[in-house]
């Protein structure tokens, strides 16, 4: 028995048009390029199944990169933002989990340039701040002196 697919068909205004397979499948039955190309076309829930689908694994990726729950989880989520703004584009080519991989590579890879700015913005602050006390401490010693 040969499954049956989703069809994305263009009407005349060019538009994109679901046409429904005759077995009627479910979005939990698609493919990850037909929820793709389904999101694309405005079929309600596509997108919300991929990321039910995809969400758990992105979320394994993320926290064996980043090591932190935390950062992993707006790791994935900015991937899957990332996906949802590439659906006008969006080619079925290659493995779909590679591109979404890929997606969360480059997410995992911001947050850390970004962590490290910050770091540097912080460690900046704080040398500042230490410069500070100590002259502070410097002058408040000399009072002393002259009062004394």
């Amino acid at each position: 028995m040969a499954a049956s697919r989703t069809v994305i068909a263009m009407d005349k205004a060019f538009r994109l048009e679901v046409v429904k397979p005759p077995g009627g499948e479910t979005l939990a039955e698609q493919s990850d390029d037909d929820l793709m190309l389904l999101a694309r076309a405005g079929a309600p829930g596509a997108f919300d199944t991929l990321i039910r689908r995809h969400q758990p694994r992105m979320r394994r990726w993320a926290d064996r990169d980043r090591g932190e729950a935390s950062l992993a989880a707006d790791a994935a989520q900015n991937a899957f933002v990332a996906l949802f703004r590439t659906l006008p584009s969006y080619r079925a080519q290659g493995k779909f989990s590679s591109y979404l991989y890929r997606l969360l590579l480059n997410q995992c890879r911001m947050t850390k340039r970004s962590r490290r700015a910050e770091q540097k913005a912080l460690d900046v602050v704080s040398r500042w701040e230490e410069r500070n006390v100590a002259q502070t401490l410097q002058r408040e010693r000399q009072r002393e002196v002259e009062v004394a």
